[in-house]
Order: structure tokens, then sequence, then C-alpha cells
């Protein structure tokens, strides 16, 4: 039994020092960039034509480009008369059984099924109507079907206002964690199967323009969460923030956890952490100007880098830069400090973690290959660049790519082809790259 015992040590040693030897590698060159100019593209779904369907969440368009993205066709557009409609609001890309796609209309309430070639071919209705806001909203993560044709979405558990001594009605502090559904679209029969810890939400009250009061919820930042996704093979993979590992809900019912990945935990010290709170308030009085006018709040969610070596300290941190994945104007109409905006009150040091988290929200992504990868916050080889961990369906670290500053991964094609945005002025423009 000792010996036994030894031995599995001894494996398990050799196992975690070969993780950590895998350097970071460069992405491939970029062979083709596209023509068009977007507003932001939340996921890119390659078909076997070599084409790839874009979702154009801020122009609310859903486009067919071509194999060298030099042109494009609309699937569906906000525009009055188009053919078949976006919807106002964004909507989701989500990648169906072989080789379909469908999106969802948020605002009509319908799925469009899309066929390998980039055509509508019907209208179906989704599975959970109430869910369509949530499916629709990015930041929960990308819905997928599983081995069996089911839908797999993450929720959110209800809040119920209550009602405060004084009469008034008061919102309870939203949960740290979310279900993770899976839907039999004939049936509509949800069942959950597993939870997500989410970011934690700080309730303030905070003045009003108009001299009166109210409250507000905001997440804190650097959270410590959990991501997912659904691999190319039907296999769901819950990541854990906690511990950095990943949990494998596989075709045939059967659960695998992976060992924990190899990372090299940094550490938030007071000055860093003064630094970071330092940073969020300037960004919410001061920040660059958003498309729609007025000043960006920083959210939790978004990629974080921190640049350069060292352990944490001033110099290293100096170069932090938080991007927010989920940014949005503070306060409404004019942003922070401008006609009807509300400035948000700053974190404090105790709200955030010791340690600088392995991801953040919307981190996980599927290739087409069977694997996941994850978007970490181990610095790249340049300030800003971003380095993504390869997990194989078996759970264990197999590659680890540095991708550069200002580009983000929307998506995969076969054989190793990954498709990226890279932000130009206020619109992106999306790339196609080679990781081998």
């Amino acid at each position: 039994m000792k010996r036994f015992g030894l031995l599995s040590l001894s494996l398990l040693a050799v196992s975690t020092a070969s993780a950590q030897s895998i350097r970071p590698r460069p992405l491939g060159a970029v062979q083709y960039t596209s023509k068009e100019l977007l507003g932001n593209v939340t996921l890119a779904r390659a078909l076997p034509n070599g084409g790839v369907i874009v979702n154009d969440v801020v122009r609310r368009r859903l486009l067919l480009l071509d194999p060298s993205l030099e042109n494009f066709t609309v699937i569906a557009d906000s525009t009055s008369g188009a053919v078949n409609g976006y919807g106002q609001r964004p909507g989701a890309l989500i990648p169906y059984v072989a080789d379909s796609t469908l999106f969802l209309d948020a605002t009509a309430g319908s799925l469009l099924v899309i066929d390998p070639t980039g055509k509508v071919t019907r209208v179906m209705s989704p599975p959970r109507p109430n869910d369509n806001n949530v499916i629709a909203n990015f930041t929960n993560g990308f819905p997928g079907f599983d081995a069996k044709g089911r839908m797999v979405y993450r929720t959110n558990y209800p809040v119920v206002p209550g009602q405060a001594r004084d009469g008034s009605i008061q919102m309870p502090v939203r949960p740290d964690s979310a279900p993770l559904l899976r839907v039999d679209l004939d049936t509509r029969r949800a069942d959950t199967i597993a939870t997500v810890r989410t970011a934690k939400f700080i309730s303030n009250t905070i003045t009003l323009p108009n001299g009166g009061t109210s409250m507000m919820q905001t997440q804190v930042p650097l959270a410590t969460i959990d991501d997912w996704a659904v691999l190319s093979d039907g296999t769901i993979a819950v990541v854990r923030g906690a511990d950095y590992k990943v949990d494998f809900l596989l075709p045939d019912g059967s659960k695998r956890t992976s060992p924990k990945i190899a990372f090299d935990w940094r550490r938030l010290d007071d000055e860093a952490k003064l630094f970071l709170i330092d940073s969020i308030v300037k960004a919410r009085t001061a920040g660059p100007q958003g498309p729609g006018g007025g000043p960006m709040t920083i959210m939790s969610g978004g990629p974080v880098v921190m640049g350069g070596g060292g352990g944490g300290g001033r110099g290293e941190v100096e170069r932090m830069t938080v991007v927010a994945g989920a940014a949005m104007a503070a306060g409404g109409p004019g942003g922070p400090g401008g006609p009807g905006g509300i400035t948000l009150p700053a974190p404090v040091a105790a709200d955030l973690p010791d340690y600088m988290p392995a991801f953040t929200s919307t981190s996980a992504r599927p290739d087409a290959d069977g694997n996941l990868w994850i978007r970490t916050s181990t610095p790249g080889s340049e300030p800003g660049n971003f380095v993504y961990d390869v997990i194989n369906n078996q759970g264990n670290l197999v590659d680890r790519v540095d991708v550069p500053k200002g580009m983000t991964i929307i998506g995969f094609g076969k054989g190793g082809t990954v498709y990226l945005s890279q932000r130009e002025g206020y619109g992106v423009r999306v790339l196609k790259a080679s990781i081998k």
C-alpha cells in the first residue's frame, strides 16, 4: 500500500511538472482579415464550406463571411424591411446539431434555424421563453447542445423583492451562484446539471441627482468564479475557479474531474489592491469615451492582464489593465458626472481577493477538435497579451497559446483554425489564423 501511494505521488509530481513546463507559444500568423468593420463580435460559427457566421451584437446583424473574410451576406438584420429580423436587442448565436446553427431573436422570442451553408431554413420556438434574455446575455456564457441534442445554458436563481419596515421595496443581494440547465427541446423538460459560482454583489445606497436615494448593486472586481462550455463532442465542462480544475459531464452521463491545472497564482498585496481601487474610481469618473458618449464603467467579468514579471510589486501593478467584458455607461445617459449621471461607490480592499483569479467570466471556449480553451490572467510575452490554456477532454493541459494585445478569440474551425476579433477604433475586424 505504501509503495503504491509513493508511486501515485511520483506520477502526480511528474504530471504537474510536465504541465508547468508547457510554455506559452505564439499564435500562428493571421491569414485573413475582414474587409467589413463590425461593431462587436461575441461569437463566430465556422461552417463546413469554410465560411463563418458572426454575431455583431452592437450593430445587431448576423453576417456570413466567405472563407477569405473579404465578402459577406446578411443573414439577419435589425433594419426595417429585412427578410430575417435580428431584433432590437443583442441576440445569441448557438451551435446546433449536424453543423447547423440557431440564432435567438430575444425581442421576437424565436429561434432561426440556419443550415450548414448559412441559409435560414425555418423558425422554431425557444424551449423556455422566460429564459430568452439570460440566453442572449453573453456574460452568462455561450449556450450549446449536448450529444443527445439538449440545449445547455446558464440561467439565474430568481430574486424576490422584499418589503422593509418603512414599507419600501428592497431588492435582496443577488446569489453568488447560478444553475446550469439542460433542456429537451421536444418535451421542454429542464433539469439542473451543475451549479456555477458567480461574482459576489455589493449593495450600496447612492444619492440621486434629484436628492433621493437608491440602492444599487455592483459586482466585486476580480471575483473568483466558475465558467463553463459545451465541447464539440457534447461533453459539458465546468471550470472551477477556486482550485482551477474542470468538472466534465460526459456524453454517456458519467462524470470526471480533472487534476488541478498548474497555474502561477499571483498575490495581490495591499498596495496592489489600493492601486486597483484607484484605477476603478478614475475609470468611472473620467474613463475612455464609449461609442454612445460618456465615460465607461469598469465592471468585473473582463480579461485581466498583469504585464511583466515579478511577484506583484507596484511596477507590475501599474501595468495592470482591467478590460470590461460587461462594460456599461454608469448611471444612464451622460455617464458619471454627466446629465442624470450617477457615480458608483468604489470597492474597498476587503472586497478584493488575495490572489489574482485564474480567469474571469466568459473565458472558456470550446474549439472544433474537442478541446477547451481558457483565457487566463497569466501575463503574455508582451504587456496586454492574453495566455490561453488548452485542455483536452481528458482534463489534461496540452498547450498554452499567447494571443496578441487587442485580439480576442471568438470561435474555431476544425484542424486548428481560430477566429479572433481585433479592436479598431469603435469597431472590430474579424481575423482568421492557424494555431499550427
